[in-house]
């Protein structure tokens, strides 16, 4: 019985969407570090698992679907009034309004 070659695709399957413009490229670096900053500065060490999933993002649309854990995260740590404005801020500059 003849063993049939494996089919290989040439091109490999990604999971994640690259960032597209300029623009985009940009915001997500700065909302990136914006995120990794105050879980380092407010979260702590309880953060890790959120900077884990933050190290995986590829793009803003990553970064909006890490934002309502990162938020929630943030408002155990240090409250609502004072996680509001942080969380307001990145969520502008990923929606580039």
């Amino acid at each position: 019985m003849p063993i049939e070659p494996l089919a290989i695709d040439a091109k490999p399957e990604t999971t994640r969407e690259e960032p597209g413009s300029d623009d985009e490229i940009a915001r997500y670096r700065h909302a990136r570090q914006m995120i990794g900053d105050a879980i380092e500065a407010h979260v702590g060490t309880h953060g890790h698992e959120l900077l884990t999933r933050l190290e995986k993002t590829a793009n803003v649309r990553d970064l909006h679907d890490l934002l309502p854990d990162f938020a929630k995260a943030l408002v155990r740590r240090v409250g609502l009034e004072p996680a509001t404005p942080i969380v307001s801020s990145i969520e502008r500059l990923i929606s580039g309004t």
